[in-house]
């Protein structure tokens, strides 16, 4: 579940912050002193956005924790997972991390629906949680090929020029998807937060 982490700290907008050691931070909206949980704290600042919501009666809260615990009391045979509504919030969300701490804010691109589907299709059982994040229902789900896909092609190419196109590609692919986990080479930019869902 390494890449759902990941999934969850780029949507979360970790992918804003340079890299920190045990240093504190204060929040330029509110003054107060912050030791972790950056973007959290800068969520509280989005007091009519609803970043989580819940499946069955779309009620929402910018933390999962309570969104999770109203479904816990008000659905109790509904799964316990509230949906990631960040995605569609994505620029409000990087505005707000901007405001809170420039001094750390680094200047990365938003994530974009098809590199979260992506990212989704490469995670073992992602097409359960695609329904989870909000925001790709309206993207045709992205299929991956499986290697036995891949070996069958390569049998049936004809040329050496082939081949070597489809190596470019998945070279492409690749480097695609390490800017997408972590949208710096030197790891500026992530922070870990803890997950609330145990998978």
């Amino acid at each position: 579940m390494e890449k759902f982490r990941i999934l969850s700290m780029i949507l979360g907008g970790n992918q804003y912050f340079k890299k920190k050691l045990n240093e504190t931070a204060y929040c330029n909206k509110c003054d107060k002193l912050i030791n972790n949980r950056m973007s959290e704290h800068a969520y509280n600042h989005m007091e009519q956005t609803h970043l989580f919501l819940c499946p069955i009666c779309d009620i929402g809260a910018q933390s999962r924790e309570t969104v999770q615990k109203h479904i816990k009391e008000f659905h109790p045979s509904a799964p316990e997972k509230a949906v990631d509504n960040r995605l569609k919030h994505a620029q409000e969300i990087k505005d707000t991390i901007k405001e809170c701490y420039p001094e750390y804010f680094v200047d990365n691109p938003i994530p974009t629906t098809a590199e979260i589907d992506k990212m989704l299709a490469s995670i073992k059982g992602g097409s359960d949680l695609r329904k989870f994040v909000a925001g790709l229902e309206d993207l045709p789900e992205t299929k991956l090929e499986d290697e036995s896909t891949d070996s069958k092609m390569d049998q049936d190419s004809s040329g050496d020029e082939e081949n070597e196109h489809d190596d470019d590609i998945e070279d492409e692919e690749m480097r695609e998807e390490s800017e997408i986990g972590n949208h710096n080479e030197d790891g500026t930019g992530i922070e870990l937060e803890e997950e609330a869902e145990e998978d």
